[in-house]
């Protein structure tokens, strides 16, 4: 009887799909500080990494940071520090340095773990049938992960069968462009009405766009390469374990001889 990994390489159960998964730490601690949460998320801890999201929403925009920065870019260095709330910039320096840190702190220690997880001779799940969700790992061209991204951050997780991750994308997503009023810029810049795009916008909600859609893209390609990692080792040690049971076979140094 085999008995459970240690660290198991991937989960496929449930409505959704999650893995273990090496990170590179300069890039994690990017993804941290462009916006907190998205850090914890690349390394596949929904749960931390959605607290932090909803955080950064609410302190940045109670501290109007964003704001803040729109002014600074636009050269208006006064209104700039006119617009910043000081009694909740404080706490979100806090927070953001926090979030930055556990990024790379924990980075490192799940970075070992994908390395013992790696020598484990373990059997891998591929495939979870249950009475809400079919869900399973096949290969697929990380391209149209990012198309899908593309078009609605949240589409190219669903491909992947990460339902859960692509809920959460589409619904901050949603809640995003509809506050920050990007559809009616769009159409305002589409007749020209370039003063009109300006004014209806939102910047407090709109300096969330660059970070949500980038990082949707970004963790829609890796996860695909990921994923069509995780499936080859799963067929190839499937086919191993299988041709080594067949009857009248002896397996030698470069192939397959029948006895």
């Amino acid at each position: 009887m085999n008995s459970p990994a240690r660290y198991p390489r991937m989960t496929v159960k449930g409505i959704s799909i999650n893995y273990l998964r090496f990170s590179n730490a300069y890039m994690t601690i990017w993804w941290g500080m462009a916006f907190p949460g998205f850090g914890q998320w690349f390394q596949g801890r929904y749960f931390y990494g959605l607290i932090l999201i909803v955080w950064e929403f609410f302190i940045n925009l109670q501290s109007n940071i964003n704001v803040a920065i729109c002014y600074t870019l636009a050269g208006r260095f006064d209104d700039a520090r006119q617009a910043i709330d000081q009694r909740w910039f404080l706490c979100y320096i806090a927070v953001y340095i926090f979030a930055v840190w556990d990024c790379y702190h924990v980075g490192i220690d799940l970075n070992r773990r994908v390395m013992l997880a790696e020598r484990e001779e373990q059997q891998q799940k591929s495939f979870s049938l249950s009475s809400l969700s079919i869900e399973l790992l096949a290969l697929r061209d990380s391209r149209l992960s990012v198309a899908w991204s593309l078009l609605v951050p949240g589409a190219g997780h669903f491909w992947l069968h990460r339902k859960l991750i692509a809920v959460f994308f589409m619904v901050i997503w949603i809640l995003t462009i509809v506050q920050s009023r990007v559809p009616q810029g769009v159409l305002y810049t589409m007749v020209g009405d370039f003063t009109g795009a300006t004014r209806v916008l939102k910047p407090e909600w709109l300096l969330f766009v660059p970070s949500l859609y980038l990082f949707a893209c970004y963790d829609a390609y890796v996860s695909t390469e990921r994923m069509n990692e995780l499936y080859v080792r799963e067929l190839n040690d499937y086919l191993a374990r299988r041709w080594r049971a067949v009857p009248g076979r002896v397996a030698f140094r470069g192939g397959e001889e029948g006895l």
